[in-house]
């Protein structure tokens, strides 16, 4: 499918963030995708899509560090991939896939879904997921400074970008993820 992502005004769930070119640590040229917004200004909740951890779902799991993955879903799930999605919670696992017959799946934008992890693991075990291990949370007014001071560009972007890495398989030690750079491209090509 073809991939698109466009610059927008203003934050909105299921829009992505960039990280700005000059942000380093742990956010150094992320994409996180908005699950959640409150209104005016009252805080956000998101997702790194473009971290993912070494190995699969179940090698994840087997590390240990406390991830709540129910044993239905290692072994539903066992190739797929994890990012590692924020600081928050590192605990809880959010699932991240394009199949909008799971019950209990909410549209984060266009083709992309967050949750209903037991209707997938019980009717839908093919389905390409992504697992995002913790998640990023702005208190109210922090992403707006954040916004003002450059830190972020906003964009949408198509699916197939959100959800590059459901693919699944081994990722390479070596193999750069281009989903930032990818994006920002089109994003100055516009």
């Amino acid at each position: 499918g073809e991939t698109w992502a466009h610059e927008l005004t203003s934050v909105e769930r299921g829009s992505v963030l960039l990280a700005n070119e000059n942000l380093g640590g742990v956010f150094m040229q992320t994409v996180v995708l908005i699950l959640d917004v409150k209104e005016g200004g009252g805080g956000a909740t998101g997702v790194v899509v473009n971290r993912p951890l070494q190995g699969n779902l179940r090698e994840v799991a087997k590390r240990g560090g406390n991830v709540n993955v129910a044993s239905g879903m290692q072994s539903a799930f066992a190739s797929s991939r994890v990012t590692f999605g924020g600081p928050v919670k590192p605990e809880e696992l959010a699932v991240l896939h394009s199949n909008p017959l799971a019950t209990g799946a909410k549209e984060i934008t266009p083709g992309v879904f967050c949750g209903g992890s037991e209707s997938l693991r019980n009717r839908f075990r093919g389905t390409k997921a992504l697992f995002a291990r913790g998640h990023s949370l702005w208190v109210p007014g922090q992403l707006e400074r954040e916004l003002d001071r450059g830190v972020w560009y906003v964009a949408s972007a198509s699916s197939n970008y959100i959800l590059r890495h459901t693919q699944g398989g081994k990722l390479a030690d070596q193999e750069e993820d281009c989903l930032w750079s990818d994006i920002m491209k089109d994003l100055k090509s516009a």
